[in-house]
C-alpha cells in the first residue's frame, strides 16, 4: 500500500506536528565527533511534510548540527525533559556515542515517551546504549521501533536473550526493522514483512539516519493529521520510500545527495 497523509489547506506548522531527534556527538569519551548523522535524520523527518524538527545534543555542536539543518531548531540536554510532552515522534541514537550519561538519557525518553504515548525509533548508539542497560525498555507503554543493522542485532538477541527477531519483538513488545540487504519488519503480534529490493548504492554512511528521519516523520505526521496507519504499514512505506530514493542515486553520492531525492 501507499500511505497519503492528509494536508488541509487551513493549516499552520502546528497541524503537522513535531519531531525530536535526539543524537550527535561531540568526540568525548574516545567516541568519534558525529555531527551529520542526527542533522540527516532531521533533513529526513523534515521531508516527510512535519511541521518542526527539533535536534537536541550536546551543547558544544549544538549550533553546528543546526547550520547543516537549519529549519530545524537545536535543544541543549537540560531542555529536553520538559519538551518531550511537545513533541509526536522522537527518533534516538543517531550518531550518538555509547555512554553512561546517553544510558540514563535513553531511559528517561523511554519513560517520559511511554507516560506520554509517544511514539519512539530507537537506532544506532540508541539500541548499542539500550544492550547495556536493558531495563529502559521493560514496560514501556509507547510504540516503540528498533532499527537494528544485523550486528546491532546481535548484539540485542545477546543482551535480551533472545534466539530470533521475532522472539525479541514480542519480549520488547517493540517493532523491529532489521536493516541488512533485506529488510525484515517484525511487530509484537507475530506480523512479519519482507522488503526485498537490494541496492548497493544505499550501502553508505548516513543512509540508516536518513530512513530513522523518515520514519520519525511518518509516526509524527500519523499521530497529528491522520491516526488511521498502522505502524507496520508505516514502517514498510518507509523503507518503500528510502529504496525509491536509493534507486536515485549515483555511485558516489552520499546520505545528503539521498535526502534530496526523498
Amino acid at each position: 500500500m501507499r500511505i497519503n497523509f492528509n494536508r488541509p489547506a487551513k493549516s499552520h506548522k502546528g497541524t503537522f506536528g513535531t519531531t525530536l531527534v535526539v543524537g550527535g556527538n561531540s568526540g568525548s569519551d574516545n567516541n568519534f565527533v558525529m555531527l551529520g548523522a542526527p542533522a540527516l535524520a532531521g533533513l529526513s523527518a523534515h521531508k516527510t511534510g512535519v511541521g518542526k524538527v527539533f535536534i537536541s545534543s550536546e551543547e558544544s555542536i549544538i549550533k553546528e548540527i543546526i547550520t547543516i539543518t537549519p529549519a530545524s531548531m537545536g535543544l541543549k540536554y537540560s531542555q529536553l525533559c520538559k519538551t518531550i510532552s511537545k513533541v509526536n515522534a522522537v527518533i534516538v541514537g543517531c550518531g550518538w556515542g555509547i555512554t553512561k550519561e546517553n544510558q540514563k538519557i535513553l531511559h528517561e525518553i523511554i519513560n517520559r515517551c511511554s507516560k506520554e504515548n509517544i511514539p519512539v525509533v530507537i537506532d544506532a548508539d540508541g539500541l548499542n546504549n539500550l544492550c547495556l542497560d536493558p531495563t529502559s525498555i521493560i514496560d514501556h507503554k509507547s510504540d516503540i521501533v528498533l532499527t537494528p543493522h544485523t550486528k546491532e542485532l546481535e548484539r540485542l538477541l545477546t543482551a535480551f536473550n533472545s534466539s530470533s527477531a521475532m522472539e525479541l519483538s514480542k519480549k520488547l513488545n517493540c517493532f523491529i526493522l532489521h536493516k541488512d540487504f533485506e529488510i525484515n519488519i517484525y511487530s509484537p503480534t507475530a506480523h512479519h514483512i519482507k522488503f526485498s529490493k537490494p541496492n548497493s548504492k544505499l550501502s553508505i554512511a548516513g543512509s540508516g539516519d536518513v530512513l530513522s528521519g523518515i520514519l520519525g516523520g511518518f509516526l509524527t505526521l500519523n499521530r497529528t493529521v491522520d491516526s488511521k496507519y498502522k505502524i507496520l504499514e508505516l514502517c514498510h512505506e518507509a523503507v518503500t520510500l528510502h529504496s525509491e530514493a536509493g534507486e536515485k542515486l549515483a555511485f558516489g553520492d552520499t546520505a545528503f545527495d539521498l535526502v534530496k531525492v526523498i
